[in-house]
């Protein structure tokens, strides 16, 4: 279906691999380098299509799975999802086409 749009867009929420490259991340941070890779993997088995891959990598976000996980971390410099939804609904939209097989994180200029 997707490739039967005329745009389409895959978006994947990546955790930086230098957050979670470190020591006691296990197979969590293996998993999201791969993802990383992934995201490269697709874009270039899609790119004659009018599917667009991409990555969203977000600041820390105050959800319930942050508080449980990092019960040691100060949630107050975190942000309120609200805040990182634009960037996705960017990528998702045509808008998102200037990040097509690039993972993009809120700052790295803007998406949204």
């Amino acid at each position: 279906m997707l490739r039967r749009a005329a745009d389409s867009a895959v978006v994947f929420a990546i955790d930086p691999p230098a957050r979670t490259g470190g020591a006691y991340w296990g197979g969590y941070g293996i998993a999201q380098a791969a993802l990383e890779t992934l995201v490269r993997m697709l874009h270039a088995e899609l790119a004659n299509s009018p599917v667009r891959v991409s990555g969203l990598c977000p600041p820390p976000m105050r959800t319930g799975l942050r508080s449980r996980a990092h019960v040691e971390e100060d949630d107050r410099l975190a942000q309120d999802p609200a805040q990182v939804a634009p960037h996705c609904v960017a990528l998702l939209s045509a808008a998102g086409a200037a990040h097509r097989g690039q993972v993009w994180s809120p700052g790295d200029g803007a998406a949204a």
